[in-house]
């Protein structure tokens, strides 16, 4: 990894660790914090609000909604739609005839999940499975296709259930594709695609060894961020699809790993 991108790591984790506790902090303390002039400061925090890490506020930051202690759907479902709108439309055009699906939960999923019932309805697919474990994508796809959900612990914020019990369903499920979201990807080795919770990354690891081929879907603010914790290498994913904001530095080093990645 690039030098400068190691040092806006290091700031990175040292920023968002104490703003997980604090919540709001004003310029002058991350000047202070990261040891930086105010000029560094503010590009530095306009580029994690770009990738959706923070939101600035006057004279300060905030922690985003995304990166809070909980996880707000009707929240980050507005945010970069027209990015999501397309992964979603991608990934649903490799569903064939006869597939069984996994469908994660999430806001790039649930694009997805429009976009597959448009195809279903057009005659563009037939006879497929659908699993999933989120309400919002079976509410988009019950009226068209044949839906399992995959029930247990519901978080509503979350709109999605987890737990022992939908661990243990898919566990015994052999799907062709899966198509998963994520919480971060980093490119440490040890940690890989990543979550910010360990029942979520519990059930992507069974998932993705469950599935013939694995696709993780995930807008461009995701990558060189991590999470809380990694549950699968780069190299286990079939594809990552995501959108064309992916690019310059970040895409060379995805690449440079052996990861196929699809920008749309």
């Amino acid at each position: 990894m690039g030098s400068l991108l190691l040092k806006n790591k290091y700031r990175e984790d040292r920023l968002l660790g104490l703003l997980k506790v604090k919540k709001r902090m004003d310029t002058k303390e991350v000047v202070n914090l990261l040891d930086i002039s105010e000029s560094t400061a503010r590009r530095f925090l306009a580029e994690l609000e770009r990738r959706g890490v923070v939101l600035r506020t006057y004279g300060g930051v905030r922690l985003s909604p995304e990166w809070d202690s909980d996880y707000y759907f009707d929240d980050l479902k507005r945010r970069r739609a027209e990015q999501k709108a397309r992964i979603g439309a991608y990934a649903a055009s490799l569903a064939a005839d006869g597939d069984i699906l996994f469908l994660d939960s999430g806001t790039t999923l649930a694009a997805m999940a429009v976009s597959l019932s448009e195809r279903i309805r057009e005659g563009a697919i037939r006879d497929i499975q659908i699993y999933t474990n989120s309400l919002v994508n079976l509410k988009a796809l019950a009226p068209c296709a044949q839906v399992h959900l995959i029930g247990g612990l519901f978080r509503s914020k979350r709109q999605d259930f987890c737990g022992h019990l939908a661990e243990m369903v898919l566990s015994a499920i052999a799907f062709k594709k899966c198509f998963l979201g994520t919480d971060g990807i980093s490119l440490e080795p040890s940690e890989g695609i990543m979550a910010t919770d360990v029942y979520t990354a519990k059930m992507g690891e069974i998932i993705i060894g469950r599935s013939d081929q694995t696709y993780i879907l995930a807008d461009s603010s995701k990558f060189m961020r991590r999470s809380f914790i990694g549950y699968a290498p780069l190299d286990s994913p079939r594809l990552i699809i995501t959108d064309r904001d992916l690019k310059g530095e970040p895409l060379s080093l995805l690449r440079q790993s052996g990861t196929s990645v699809k920008r749309v």
